[in-house]
Formats: structure tokens, sequence, C-alpha cells
């Protein structure tokens, strides 16, 4: 894993393995504080294997969508009634 990349290297490490614990993260800052360059300095450290997902929970908070919803809307799956196919 490198992230010689990252804007801000150790800060995107320490995101990295919050994640690695199977926690989930919320970047809130204000416009133009670098949220749009963080998660593309997180993507960028990922393993290729992983599936990342992103979701504006305001959208979700405002009932304009559900969760689930608007991960689907991520995906090619229609039919999610076994979540192995989700993954894929």
């Amino acid at each position: 894993m490198h992230g010689s990349h990252c804007l801000r290297s150790e800060f995107t490490h320490q995101l990295f393995d919050v994640l690695l614990q199977g926690e989930s993260i919320n970047l809130i800052s204000p416009h133009g504080q670098g949220r749009r360059r963080t998660l593309h300095d997180l993507r960028g450290i990922f393993p290729k294997s992983w599936k990342t997902f992103q979701v504006d929970m305001r959208v979700v908070e405002k009932g304009e969508a559900s969760l689930l919803d608007a991960l689907l809307k991520q995906t090619k799956v229609e039919d999610i009634s076994n979540i192995h196919s989700f993954m894929l």
C-alpha cells in the first residue's frame, strides 16, 4: 500500500485504519475543505479487490432516498434477495 499521491498522507492512512477495523467514517467539513480529495486519496490506497460506495447521507436524512436505494443506484443489481449478488 502506498500513499505518495495523498495530499494528507498520515490523515488518509488513519482513516484507512479505521475502515480496516470495520468502522464507517463520515467526512464533514465546509465546502472546499477537501472531502472529495480525501475520498479520492482513500480510494487510491484501497486494495483493488475492495468495492467502494459513496452516499450523501443528507439525501438519506431528508428522505429523498433510502440508504439501500442510494447504494443500489451505484450498482447494476436490481434484486438483492441474495446479499451476495449485491457484493459481486
